[in-house]
């Protein structure tokens, strides 16, 4: 059942206005309407019109559509814009339990080292106390294995020195890194002295 093209603007405008009172419930209930009524087409046609005019506004619908699909937990580790998650469950033709869905297409995501999830923006702990805690194991091992394939490129002669840019690419040499230095500025070019 396609949803009333008349009604539509009452909708977004309903949405909006959610979206300005920071009512979660209400875009929950509203965005839950949409997808029911097969009109999510028309919502993302409406939003893609709205983000033109007011740029501004997006990090506040992104805060709407993360919420309502329960992926609070890993805000910054989503790599898209609000508009293409809406644009995937489209594309899915999903109905029914889109956050369900949103788990599986983010496990995809990170099985296939997908640049649309950075694991490096995830904090493992607080993960773990949700529904992405099926993520953990394989964060912890592609952490793992960046750090053994890290390479660390080195001069040999007079004075070696270490070039450690991969290593500063990687989630745990970073974090190695910062709590060696405090989080003070760091060479990529070292030498051994700055290890001791």
């Amino acid at each position: 059942m396609k949803l009333d093209l008349n009604k539509l603007p009452d909708i977004v405008q309903s949405f909006q206005k959610a979206i300005a009172e920071s009512n979660f419930a209400a875009s929950t209930h509203l965005l839950d309407h949409v997808l029911h009524e097969d009109s999510l087409h028309d919502l993302i046609t409406v939003l893609e019109e709205n983000e033109e005019a007011a740029p501004l506004l997006t990090l506040e619908v992104r805060d709407h559509i993360f919420y309502y699909l329960g992926m609070w937990d890993i805000y910054y580790a989503v790599q898209m814009t609000s508009i293409d998650i809406l644009r995937i469950l489209h594309e899915h033709d999903v109905k029914n339990e889109p956050s369900i869905f949103m788990i599986d297409f983010i496990r995809k995501l990170l099985d296939d080292r997908d640049k649309r999830f950075s694991q490096f923006c995830i904090n493992v702990a607080t993960i773990s106390r949700g529904h992405y805690a099926i993520l953990v194991p394989t964060i912890l091992d592609q952490r793992m294995e960046e750090l053994l394939n890290c390479r660390i490129q080195y001069t040999d002669g007079y004075k070696t020195y270490y070039c450690t840019a991969d290593l500063l690419e990687t989630y745990y040499g970073g974090k190695i890194v910062a709590a060696l230095y405090e989080h003070r500025s760091f060479d990529i070019v070292v030498n051994p002295d700055q290890f001791a």
